[in-house]
């Protein structure tokens, strides 16, 4: 089996017919399974599903208590076959060249980690920086996400990697920063075929605040990755620190109300409000937007930067969009 392609479900219904529609329309002779992990939806993807696997021996479905998308990824990653590992949500889609563009890369034999991007100036055997699957550098791949990615599978199972399932955002950073540690040969091939379906309203724009506690189990997690990369680059966890400031109140900007109660625990956390400080060391790696944003909220204006945020978002107000990498 060259390629395992790895789904996690949770209530998909209106997208996951055209992700696996995606998949499985093209013809090709590529060697590969599609492993789709229900995760307790409560919808009709769970049916859809069931359909999907009687019609096509390519797929296999798993099944799961709701637990979380880590969960049902680890899932995935335990029966996998492949030789190399892909991960798709299911609410994105493939374009239609995706298995020859993933051929004609995996000509690299050598390859162990390959990143699609039609952002790339070309293709290249060029290893990432942790800076790059981060977030802090200039170019545009989103290096940080597991999509448009494949993994060599020997790599995963012989360092037991996984993704944090005490955490609800970051896991796939902190995934592809420990793959990225083991890897020999990272090749970046500058087609891209993944297709993010961006929606402002989704669990991952919005705020909950279970993120606040979720981002400090993940900031000593990053710690301690970072560490295996050398101390000099321990400055990324304090760029992460700042810029979870400005995430969270972009998440919280689309609630309809203002009520401090619901960021106290990250205002009243001694390490945020000390790293929020030093902001202007590292204000390179930020917009001048951000910029004002991170100035307002060190002097505690948190009420004007959720007006500011809830404005712009206003005048871009826009509910679904394609975005292809």
């Amino acid at each position: 089996m060259k390629l395992s392609i790895i789904i996690p479900v949770y209530n998909n219904e209106p997208t996951i017919k055209r992700c696996l529609d995606s998949i499985l329309k093209q013809k090709t002779d590529l060697n590969y399974e599609v492993l789709v992990v229900n995760d307790g939806s409560n919808d009709n993807s769970l049916a859809i599903l069931e359909q999907y696997s009687k019609k096509n021996n390519k797929i296999t479905l798993l099944r799961q208590q709701n637990s979380g998308v880590s969960s049902a990824r680890n899932l995935g990653l335990r029966h996998a076959q492949g030789e190399y590992i892909m991960f798709v949500d299911g609410d994105d889609f493939l374009s239609n060249d995706w298995a020859d563009t993933i051929q004609n890369a995996m000509e690299n034999k050598e390859a162990d980690y390959i990143i699609f991007s039609n952002y790339l100036p070309a293709n290249s055997v060029q290893k990432l920086t942790a800076e790059q699957i981060c977030g802090f550098s200039n170019e545009k791949t989103n290096a940080s996400a597991i999509g448009s990615k494949l993994y060599r599978h020997q790599i995963i199972k012989e360092h037991n990697l996984k993704f944090n399932e005490n955490i609800v955002n970051g896991e796939d950073l902190l995934f592809n920063l420990e793959f990225n540690l083991y890897c020999n040969n990272t090749l970046r091939w500058r087609t891209g075929f993944y297709n993010y379906n961006v929606n402002q309203f989704s669990a991952t724009q919005t705020f909950n605040p279970k993120f606040i506690q979720s981002d400090f189990i993940f900031q000593k997690e990053l710690i301690k990755i970072l560490n295996l990369y050398g101390k000099e680059y321990l400055f990324l966890s304090d760029l992460s620190i700042i810029n979870a400031w400005i995430i969270f109140f972009e998440r919280y900007s689309h609630n309809s109300h203002f009520y401090i109660t619901d960021l106290l625990p990250l205002i009243k956390n001694a390490l945020y409000q000390n790293k929020l400080k030093e902001y202007n060391m590292y204000k390179r790696y930020f917009t001048k937007a951000q910029r004002l944003m991170l100035r307002l909220l060190r002097v505690h204006q948190y009420r004007l930067v959720y007006i500011i945020i809830r404005i712009k978002n206003r005048l871009n107000l826009s509910e679904n969009c394609i975005e292809r990498i």
